[in-house]
């Protein structure tokens, strides 16, 4: 075969240098003589070199080409595309077809007023027909959900758009301040644009079917000045993101569909008026006084439609303190309750009560005393629990006393964002409820407590704050979902723990795997790299 290199111009074959005689040389581990040794030092390797440098030039020559040809054909193709789009049919979809695209398309979601990178907005940018449809439309800009981090210049201005656009028909409205940064302060500027946005809103009020609010005090107080035009209003939910005292919050007394009411971050000495046809009423205010609890009850008493009430407060100071009107609140219709507050408890008398959720907040320990009351609540009220949530308390003998009181229960909850902080209380009386839990009868081949149980759900600890072990979760654990899914009374476990080891190992969780195929549906999940992975 001949030796040398085609040449890019010509394709013709230029001859390499001569190799000197001994060709074996290239196939062997000889050595070269002195002059063999020369020619490859000073001929042979650098001819070839120069051979390789202009094949490389070459190479850049062709490149720079191709690339310029990319260029001219992504150019040509981008005019292909546009000459293309002229004949597409979405040019020729009808007015009312296009609008039931735009409503599918946000699927119900809020219109971000302020910012005009989001839908529908977006809509308005695609050309002067979408634009018209995307105006003409006022049930696409009728729930509106504003961040007050005001990145438009203008926002009660860019807002009156929105309004107009809407047709006055705004029936929704979420507005929330970004406090993350700041703990809830603002500054006096950024205070006066949130107060000029809630004017702008509160001129369409009669029209408001559901309100969300995140905002500071001085904000919220402007709410007042509507009181009489909140004809629509059926839901409110208000968040003080600085907690500042506000005195009275009168606002919605008078609101004649008012059904649902929230309230979150208030002081303990704001009142709250609301009017006497609730059916939803939550305040998570955690402290109690003389005051709150007296407060609530009254609120359990003058709304005889209520169905669910939550509240967190608890007597945190250890204070002791009588109510003004020592008799039993009874109420019908209360089905699900949320409270930790022994004394509020303890002048409750429900016969509906469906569902108990004993919490105090993610971040507080429960009172002893919560689980004391509870019993008592159920005795006095002769009521049948079908649900029970436990947080931040110990399942001790008060816990298991409940759930000797409620054999109906079919979902019970036990959440502990506290672990860390109580994990040697927490760990012992885990272990006696597994162990209570698994106990059944060996005539009747039912369970001892809550033979009705259907679903366990169990959730511990908080992300990045890792508990070393779970020692109650070990083979006493797999046995009570075993032997109440055998006797077909589970259809649901859950656990979720924020731990590093366990004392289950792979044969448990093959176990776990097995049942899950067979029908129970399980979720096991623990942390890994700082997201929680399912083990089942």
């Amino acid at each position: 075969m001949p030796n040398g290199v085609i040449c890019c111009n010509c394709l013709q074959m230029n001859p390499s240098p001569q190799i000197p005689p001994s060709p074996q040389l290239l196939h062997t581990n000889d050595p070269p003589s002195e002059l063999q040794a020369a020619w490859f030092r000073d001929v042979g390797i650098p001819a070839i070199k120069d051979d390789v440098s202009q094949l490389d030039a070459r190479i850049r020559n062709i490149g720079a080409l191709l690339h310029k040809l990319q260029l001219e054909r992504a150019h040509l193709q981008t005019r292909a595309d546009a000459f293309a789009s002229v004949l597409s049919s979405v040019r020729r979809v009808p007015k009312d077809i296009l609008t039931r695209i735009f409503v599918f398309a946000t699927n119900g979601d809020s219109c971000d007023a302020l910012n005009i990178k989001a839908t529908p907005w977006v809509f308005m940018h695609v050309s002067r027909f979408w634009r018209k449809t995307a105006s003409s439309c006022p049930s696409l800009w009728s729930r509106l959900r504003i961040d007050a981090t005001f990145s438009h210049r203008d926002p009660s201005s860019l807002l009156s758009t929105v309004i107009h656009l809407s047709d006055r028909t705004i029936n929704h409205i979420t507005f929330t301040c970004d406090d993350d940064d700041e703990g809830g302060v603002v500054d006096a500027d950024h205070e006066k644009m949130l107060a000029d946005v809630l004017r702008v809103l509160l001129e369409h009020s009669r029209r408001w079917e559901r309100i969300s609010c995140a905002l500071p005090t001085n904000v919220l107080a402007l709410l007042s000045a509507a009181r009489e035009r909140f004809d629509s209003l059926i839901s409110v939910s208000l968040r003080c993101s600085d907690s500042r005292e506000l005195g009275t919050l009168d606002a919605f007394e008078i609101a004649p569909k008012l059904a649902e009411a929230s309230f979150n971050g208030f002081h303990k000495e704001t009142e709250i008026r609301l009017p006497k046809h609730l059916v939803a009423y939550s305040d998570t205010r955690p402290q109690g006084d003389t005051t709150l609890t007296p407060c609530y009850l009254d609120m359990v008493r003058r709304n005889p439609r209520l169905e669910t009430f939550r509240v967190n407060h608890c007597d945190t100071e250890g204070l002791s303190y009588l109510i003004p009107q020592p008799s039993h609140v009874t109420h019908k219709s209360l089905k699900r309750l949320t409270a930790c507050d022994d004394l509020f408890l303890d002048n409750l008398v429900l016969p509906a009560l469906d569902s108990m959720n004993i919490e105090p907040g993610d971040r507080r320990e429960c009172p002893p005393s919560a689980c004391i009351a509870v019993p008592d609540l159920i005795v006095r009220s002769q009521c049948s629990l079908t649900s029970l949530s436990l947080t931040n308390a110990a399942p001790d003998r008060n816990f298991i006393h409940i759930l000797q009181l409620t054999p109906q229960l079919r979902s019970l909850h036990l959440r502990f964002p506290l672990w860390i902080d109580r994990s040697r209380v927490y760990e012992s009386h885990m272990k006696t409820l597994v162990a209570r839990l698994a106990e059944h009868s060996k005539l009747g081949g039912v369970h001892v407590l809550v033979p009705q149980l259907r679903e366990l759900r169990v959730e511990i600890g908080r992300r990045n704050e890792l508990i070393d072990e779970l020692v109650f979760l070990d083979r006493s654990f797999i046995d009570l979902i075993r032997t109440r899914w055998s006797l077909d009374t589970f259809s649901s476990v859950r656990f979720e723990g924020w731990a590093r080891w366990t004392r289950l190992d792979e044969r448990h969780f093959q176990e776990l795997k097995r049942m899950n195929g067979e029908g129970l549906k399980v979720v096991f999940r623990t942390p890994s790299k700082g997201v929680m992975v399912d083990r089942v």
